[in-house]
């Protein structure tokens, strides 16, 4: 006659053995485990990202599932599949600097209660300025047009449009923080060196700019020079975003002279 109490210590077993056979944790993935119960969740991830808690256990068991940030606590429950495994999404706020994530997760198994802890370092917020185009603007008239190539000794304008990229998403401020244009030859050296100045109004339902208004001095005709903008803008306690963007114009010879 088969001994009940046998089997079912010998089933027992063999469930926590299956539960236990788990690979090489991938690079930047982190395990803890005790018999009967597994966390697997990345070593480092980066504020507002969304990260997911991969949990292994016995089929069938409720497991709670608690984090831990800067004082705040998030908790949530559920139960492994038929094979033991289940996962917890969860979105990472905005710490002002270096934090750790404690994350524990809980369950029982038969009489016992099992409890596994792991930390997740979370990586502040970086904020971004993006500089999205550069223009190379000349006068006609009393309109300022696109061109690709200017007189020596004319009178242009060159245009950066930005976005500066928050905790919220992409964010619009009316002007940066600072910024500068600097204007170089083939050969590295500087042509031109001016700060960038913001309109007194941004057009509505577009992306703000910043402009600089210059008189190009004689330079080599023919060669290729680069207008380059560097931005800035101070996004308190997160730091400050910093971003760039050029563009390459041609020079010819006239005897041109702005009005």
């Amino acid at each position: 006659m088969c001994n009940v109490a046998l089997v079912t210590r010998l089933s027992i077993t063999f469930l926590l053995a299956a539960s236990l056979s788990i690979g090489v944790p991938a690079a930047g993935v982190a395990r803890g485990s005790i018999p009967g119960l597994s966390l697997t969740a990345p070593r480092k991830a980066n504020a507002g990202t969304t990260i997911a808690f991969t949990v292994h256990s016995l089929p069938r068991v409720r497991i709670q599932f608690e984090v831990v940030i800067e004082g705040a606590k998030y908790t949530a429950a559920r139960r492994t599949g038929t094979r033991g495994r289940t996962a917890f999404l969860y979105v990472i706020p905005y710490p002002k600097a270096v934090t750790p994530l404690h994350v524990t997760v809980r369950t029982t198994v038969g009489r016992r209660r099992l409890s596994v802890q792991k930390n997740v370092l979370v990586l502040p917020f970086q904020p971004r300025l993006v500089v999205h185009d550069v223009h190379l603007l000349v006068r006609e008239g009393g309109d300022w047009i696109p061109a690709t190539q200017v007189y020596a000794n004319s009178d242009v304008r060159f245009v950066a449009t930005y976005t500066v990229y928050e905790p919220s998403g992409g964010f619009a401020p009316n002007c940066v923080s600072a910024g500068t244009l600097r204007i170089t030859a083939a050969d590295g050296s500087t042509v031109l060196n001016m700060p960038a100045q913001c309109p007194s109004s941004q057009l509505s339902n577009s992306l703000p700019y910043v402009y600089v208004d210059a008189r190009l001095p004689d330079v080599s005709v023919g060669s290729p020079l680069q207008a380059e903008f560097d931005l800035s803008y101070d996004e308190g306690a997160y730091g400050m975003a910093q971003g760039s963007g050029a563009v390459v114009f041609a020079v010819l010879r006239s005897t041109y002279t702005s009005d």
